[in-house]
């Protein structure tokens, strides 16, 4: 599964903005929820789910929501919290709080650090313009994050190999997760070439539609008057306005081929 962000819309109370970005700490969530099997058995259905329980947990504290930066499932999915530019309430002292966000694997101390879970850690570092650098028990007195992320962060947290899941110089994460006046123009600009293209195929095939029905009208104009016995100065009439809207068509669907 290829690393992604995603929200899940969780509601927080107000929010801190008071943190000074040194790094990450990495955290895992406690007993495993994944059973006997660890995360070779685990059910990705029940990701979403296990992190608003989280949320909805933390919120039964006093505490303003999810106390994570953001939660990375074992199959490479990060599911946004607090996210950038806010502190966290994970890291277990003040100063871990003000000096670094937080990201909590969803697995227990023993379970496996799976492949796309360091790929989706590394992700979350880069769009946080931050870097993988503490475990919890870094600040305080704790097994967290477990031997699994302690032996992968004391072998440097090695990237696995594979395609770089992120664009080099990721933009910088904003409250408007990441959209920026710039990208709303540029996007107005795509849609409005779009519409463009999209109305002028439209009206082309209108037009050339039409163009045929008055085509075939006034070929047939002389079939008509013998069949309807109309009287000449009609005839001539009706000609004149079809042989017009016709000519008048045939400008309109030349236009619209220029563009």
């Amino acid at each position: 599964m290829t690393s992604s962000v995603v929200s899940l819309g969780l509601k927080f109370k107000a929010l801190s903005s008071n943190i000074t970005d040194e790094g990450i700490t990495a955290h895992y969530g406690g007993d495993s929820p994944w059973g006997k099997g660890g995360v070779n058995r685990s059910d990705h259905n029940r990701c979403p789910t296990i992190v608003r329980a989280w949320h909805d947990y933390h919120l039964s504290k006093g505490w303003s929501g999810l106390a994570y930066s953001a939660v990375v499932c074992p199959h490479g999915i990060i599911y946004q919290g607090r996210w950038a530019n806010r502190r966290t309430a994970a890291n277990g002292t003040n100063a871990g709080n003000q000096r670094s966000y937080a990201v909590c694997y969803l697995a227990g101390g023993d379970d496996a650090v799976t492949t796309e879970a360091k790929r989706a850690f590394h992700l979350s570092a880069a769009l946080l313009r931050s870097s993988l650098r503490w475990r919890h028990s870094d600040w305080k007195s704790t097994s967290c994050p477990g031997k699994p992320i302690r032996k992968w962060s004391q072998a440097g947290w090695p990237l696995p190999p594979g395609p770089n899941p992120l664009p080099p110089n990721p933009p910088h994460p904003t409250e408007e997760y990441f959209v920026t006046p710039e990208d709303e123009r540029k996007f107005a600009a795509m849609l409005d070439r779009k519409l463009e293209t999209q109305t002028n195929g439209i009206l082309e095939f209108i037009f050339a539609g039409l163009e045929g029905v008055f085509g075939q009208q006034f070929n047939k104009l002389a079939e008509w008057t013998a069949l309807m016995r109309t009287d000449p100065k009609d005839v001539a009439l009706l000609k004149s306005q079809s042989a017009q809207q016709l000519a008048a068509l045939k400008e309109i669907s030349a236009a619209i081929k220029k563009k």
